[in-house]
């Protein structure tokens, strides 16, 4: 919406496609740690105004630590190529997630957590940081 005259714009339409593939390279059998590689793509099959119409990807490396007293650590690196908001190029993210969680019940899964990210292979100007503290429920 247009702060100066109020004017506002919809666009409908279908969505990016992304792609993943997950290769666990140890644990994943309930009781102990567990490492995997997901590379993925965002592909532009979304129409201008809801998709970039520019192919991105990058490569998540989530961790799982069982801790005591039920308790699980999740350590996830992330590299994004994305493209520049601002020109043609495309720069690099790297996002972190640090999560502590406990099953509470069937469904719940409540846990405390830390969120960083720094935007760093822009110009200095269009670099930002996002951080995140506090509980959740997953």
């Amino acid at each position: 919406m247009s702060v100066s005259t109020g004017a506002s714009t919809t666009t409908t339409g279908f969505g990016d496609t992304f792609t993943r593939f997950k290769w666990n390279l140890f644990g994943n059998e309930g009781d102990g740690p567990a490492f995997a590689l997901i590379p993925y793509a965002k592909w532009p099959t979304a129409p201008q105004g809801i998709g970039n119409r520019f192919v991105e990807g990058g490569l998540i490396a989530p961790l799982a630590v069982p801790l005591p007293a039920g308790f699980t650590a999740i350590l996830m690196g992330e590299m994004d190529i994305l493209k520049n908001p601002v020109d043609n190029n495309y720069h690099v993210n790297f996002p972190a997630l640090i999560n502590i969680n406990r099953t509470a019940g069937p469904a719940i899964r409540p846990s405390a957590f830390h969120f960083s990210s720094r935007v760093c292979t822009m110009p200095a100007s269009t670099c930002r940081r996002v951080t995140q503290r506090g509980p959740s429920s997953v």
